[in-house]
């Protein structure tokens, strides 16, 4: 199940993270303040866990994240996928300074944990602004391109973006040992 949360004061939405709402997306008009929450979730894909495995044992990775793509497909994700299904034009940033990291002290990521590996992207004004964005890739390139590899792909609430609004977008990562 996805959900959309809205506030019409500008704090922050404080719940508990459910297990299957690791992405969660803050949607900020730089005009009126507003802020509107998206939550969904995302799957660690095939080559996301060969990542870990070998970031794990310091053994080479078999990409470097470069960052997050926005998609308007509504397909569910799956282990084999590269990237978004349908990605949106201009819809790509760089993960955030200081990202990926564990124990995630931003507010705004309710996903956070000591056990959980957060990447987080912002994505300013002038990105990103289309209609119908609903999934969420964490990739080795930004936009679209061959040979592409993904950590992660996930799906949430479809939402709007416009040039008033900025987006920080939060992807959990839960290490449970299973």
């Amino acid at each position: 199940m996805l959900a959309v949360l809205e506030r019409r004061r500008r704090d922050p939405v404080v719940m508990p993270a459910l297990r299957e709402n690791n992405i969660i997306g803050v949607l900020e008009n730089v005009i009126s303040g507003r802020r509107r929450r998206f939550y969904g979730r995302n799957l660690v894909t095939n080559d996301g866990d060969q990542y870990y495995a070998e970031a794990i044992t310091a053994s080479g990775t078999i990409l470097t994240v470069a960052g997050m793509n926005l998609g308007s497909s509504a397909v569910a994700p799956a282990k084999g996928d590269l990237n978004v299904g349908s990605i949106i034009a201009n819809g790509s940033v760089a993960i955030d300074s200081g990202y990926p990291r564990a124990n995630d002290a931003d507010a705004d990521n309710t996903g956070a944990g000591v056990k959980v590996v957060t990447w987080r992207s912002t994505f300013g004004t002038g990105i990103a602004n289309a209609s119908g964005i609903q999934e969420v890739a964490v990739c080795d390139t930004l936009g679209t391109g061959a040979g592409q590899n993904s950590v992660s792909r996930g799906t949430l609430a479809s939402f709007t973006k416009t040039s008033s609004d900025t987006l920080k977008l939060f992807v959990n990562h839960s290490v449970n040992g299973i």
